[in-house]
């Protein structure tokens, strides 16, 4: 299968970046997503990833300690790069969470994302590190960051969250639903199915009234 095939918006970027500062991570963060995508986690070695990134292995055992390590790597810049980390500060949490959901959505969509999730799905029975690597460096981050955001507008008053994690888990969950079900499987898009965009108008409207904050007896209305 040839570059052109496989190069996506992540890589794409990823190779942009390597073009204007010279990174060596960067580089290699490039390079390996092709190589885990041409041949998955267990048959991808080090040495294939030096040769396509035009690297030593000492220079890729510089930057990332081992094989897992730079598969959470790409993992993460992955989330970085599609805007899928902390929601930017200063907004409320409709407009927060609309603009994490938009690119959460766009992140679990796109093709290349896809790909890479397929290849966890058929390794992660043989591959506990590998799984281990994705849940940490994908999954787990997100829901760290979005605990910590739901507990922040609890303690600002801008939401009622008694248990922020349990908060951020449902948000994730309502933005994957059937219709992400329906991409990672490759079937065609019904005509009654959501949008992108109704499919995280959705999930923002069940968390901002489920959590919204309500005056407390005596308190004064506002």
């Amino acid at each position: 299968m040839s570059k052109a095939k496989i190069a996506a918006p992540i890589l794409d970027a990823a190779k942009a970046k390597v073009e204007t500062i010279g990174s060596k991570a960067e580089q290699i963060l490039a390079a390996a997503v092709e190589v885990f995508l041409e041949h998955g986690y267990a048959n991808a070695s080090m040495d294939t990833v030096a040769a396509r990134a035009s690297v030593s292995k000492a220079t890729i055992y510089a930057h990332f300690s081992s094989k897992k390590a730079l598969f959470e790597a790409i993992i993460q810049n992955r989330c970085q790069k599609f805007g899928a980390g902390k929601p930017p500060p200063g907004l409320d949490p409709v407009e927060a969470l609309t603009e994490l959901g938009r690119a959460i959505v766009t992140l679990m969509i796109a093709p290349e994302g896809l790909r890479m999730f397929r290849v966890i799905v058929g390794e992660a029975g043989r591959q506990a590190e590998m799984a281990e690597a994705f849940y940490t460096g994908g999954p787990a981050n997100s829901l760290k960051n979005l605990s910590e955001v739901f507990a922040l507008w609890d303690a600002e008053g801008k939401l009622s969250v008694p248990n922020p994690r349990h908060a951020a888990d449902l948000f994730l969950t309502l933005l994957r639903s059937d219709f992400y079900l329906r991409r990672q499987l490759n079937l065609p898009r019904q005509p009654e199915e959501m949008t992108e965009e109704e499919l995280v108008q959705r999930a923002v409207s069940v968390i901002c009234t489920h959590y919204a904050r309500r005056p407390k007896r005596n308190e004064p209305q506002p």
